[in-house]
C-alpha cells in the first residue's frame, strides 16, 4: 500500500467551542460575581481601619462595635459572590457529566470562570479571617 500508515492508538477528537448560550450564561454569572467582588474590595479599607481601631478593644466597646458593623458589611458583600458561585458549581457538575461522552469545551469554559470566581472568594475569606483575628470577642 502507498500513502501514510494508519495511526494506531487513541482516537482524538477535534477541539470544539463552548456553546454560545453557555458562554452568555457564564458571562452573566462572572459579571455578577465581579460586581460582588468589587463591592467587597470597596468596603475592605473601611473594614481594615475599623479592625485596626478595635484591636485590643473589649467586646461592646465603641470601636469593637464599629468593627463588627464593618465585618458584617464585608460578610454581606461576600455572600453576594456565593450566589453566582453556586450556579457555577451546578454548571460544573453538568458540564463534567456531559464531557464524559462528548466534547469538553463547555467543561473547560465553566471551569475557567468558576476557578476565577473561586479565587475571588478565597481572597475575601482570607481578608475576613485576618480582620476577625484582629477583632476578638
Amino acid at each position: 500500500r502507498c500513502g501514510t500508515p494508519a495511526r494506531r492508538g487513541k482516537i482524538t477528537r477535534a477541539p470544539s467551542a463552548a456553546s454560545p448560550a453557555l458562554l452568555a450564561r457564564l458571562a452573566t454569572l462572572r459579571d455578577s460575581a465581579a460586581k460582588a467582588h468589587r463591592d467587597f474590595e470597596a468596603l475592605r479599607p473601611a473594614g481594615e481601619r475599623a479592625a485596626a481601631l478595635a484591636a485590643g478593644a473589649a467586646p461592646g466597646a465603641e470601636n469593637w462595635s464599629v468593627a463588627q458593623g464593618a465585618l458584617a458589611a464585608l460578610d454581606s458583600a461576600r455572600s453576594s459572590l456565593l450566589l453566582p458561585l453556586a450556579d457555577l458549581d451546578t454548571m460544573l457538575v453538568e458540564a463534567t457529566r456531559a464531557a464524559v461522552d462528548g466534547p469538553d469545551a463547555d467543561l473547560r469554559a465553566v471551569r475557567k470562570v468558576r476557578d476565577e470566581v473561586d479565587g475571588w472568594l478565597a481572597d475575601e475569606n482570607r481578608s475576613l479571617d485576618s480582620l476577625r483575628g484582629r477583632v476578638r470577642g
